[in-house]
């Protein structure tokens, strides 16, 4: 098993995809798994696509410290790359997902430790902590009254049309039109606070509301 970088580039506008790969032939037909690269290559074309092999490793630890190194925070902002999230497995930042090895690995690791003896101190942990009415309805108050007058003050408020309007507008994201924010966040795995960004920068022209 190898484990490599690879890069993907769109040939029609140069945008480029990084990511990490465990196989046992890097010259297989793998072209990645990002949400936004696989939007690009429906939209394009996969025969418009191309990868290239950047590092070959013989540990997915090698592999995912090279992807944390490359694909970092300022690469992600980047306007021509379709990476959604930070690179390096169990990175901090929304958006990075694992592979389904390191998933099943990780899902491995985690049965074989939940023994009978674990699942009792568990369980004995949990008992009592929910929460009760009482606590619930004071701590709602407690919220109520700090907020109170503010900006943040919604007491009583509902949304006006102008504002379900707002919030409800379509949004194009190369090409590809979306319904609201919120189906282009989710078809795109990118938080709500990540798209409104890119959606209002100046870096990704292609990011827009429609009218």
């Amino acid at each position: 098993m190898k484990h490599i970088i690879y890069k993907i580039t769109n040939k029609i506008n140069d945008r480029i995809y990084i990511g990490a790969h465990s196989t046992d032939d890097i010259n297989d037909s793998y072209m990645g798994s990002g949400k936004a690269i696989k939007a690009a290559q429906r939209k394009y074309g996969i025969e418009n696509f191309v990868k290239e092999i950047l590092f070959v490793f013989d540990t997915s630890e090698e592999m995912y410290e090279k992807e944390r190194e490359i694909v970092n925070l300022d690469f992600v902002n980047r306007p021509d790359v379709y990476n959604m999230g930070v690179g390096g497995s169990g990175g901090p930042m929304l958006g990075m997902f694992h592979s389904e090895e390191k998933k099943h690995e990780i899902s491995k690791r985690t049965r074989e430790r939940m023994t009978p003896e674990v699942k009792e101190r568990l369980s004995k942990i949990k008992t009592g902590k929910k929460q009760s009415e009482e606590s619930n309805r004071k701590r709602s108050e407690t919220i109520k009254a700090m907020y109170k007058g503010s900006a943040f003050d919604r007491t009583g408020s509902k949304l006006t049309d102008a504002h379900k309007a707002k919030i409800s507008r379509s949004v194009s994201i190369d090409g590809v039109v979306y319904a609201s924010g919120s189906d282009a966040s989710k078809a795109l795995g990118l938080s709500r606070s990540g798209l409104d960004y890119r959606l209002k920068s100046d870096k990704f022209p292609e990011w827009k509301f429609v009218a």
